[in-house]
């Protein structure tokens, strides 16, 4: 079921959870972030149960044109530091695989799938004090002549029948 089709068909009052998994191979427990002040432990996308902890996450939980590519910004608060010193020790091993990011959106009544997901790749992280903000994209810009679009009635008019 789409997300939208599982928003218009919820409950008056539901509420639609942004969850964030940074995972990477050489890291020995993945790092889990709830955009919201609560903690929420759902079942992921490998049928796993999970605990996000609430954070002061800001996180697209949607992409945010309609060009194909999906790109989306998250800032992570980082008070212990632990994301930081996990990407600067992957910087000094020269590891140039990327840090995997999925954001999930669950509906608050159904903690049992996620509404929608999407993993994309950690895309120039910068850290500001105590926050940690990158680009989660699915783009890959190196080696592009330019970016795909979606062949759509409204970015393509003529494709109409």
């Amino acid at each position: 079921m789409s997300l939208q089709t599982h928003i218009t068909q919820a409950p008056s009052g539901e509420t639609d959870v942004v969850l964030v998994r940074l995972r990477h191979e050489a890291w020995p427990t993945d790092l889990l972030y709830a955009d919201d002040v609560v903690d929420w432990t759902v079942i992921d996308d490998e049928s796993n149960s999970v605990t996000f902890t609430q954070t002061g996450l800001d996180a697209d939980g949607e992409p945010t044109d309609d060009s194909g590519i999906d790109s989306r910004q998250v800032s992570v608060p980082d008070p212990n530091l632990v994301l930081w010193r996990r990407l600067e020790a992957l910087s000094k091993a020269g590891d140039t695989r990327r840090v995997e990011v999925t954001v999930f959106r669950y509906l608050s009544s159904d903690l049992t799938q996620p509404a929608a997901f999407a993993t994309l790749a950690m895309v120039g992280p910068s850290r500001n004090e105590r926050l940690v903000s990158f680009e989660a994209s699915n783009a890959n810009v190196q080696n592009r002549d330019a970016p795909t679009r979606r062949y759509t009635y409204a970015n393509s008019p003529g494709l109409r029948r």
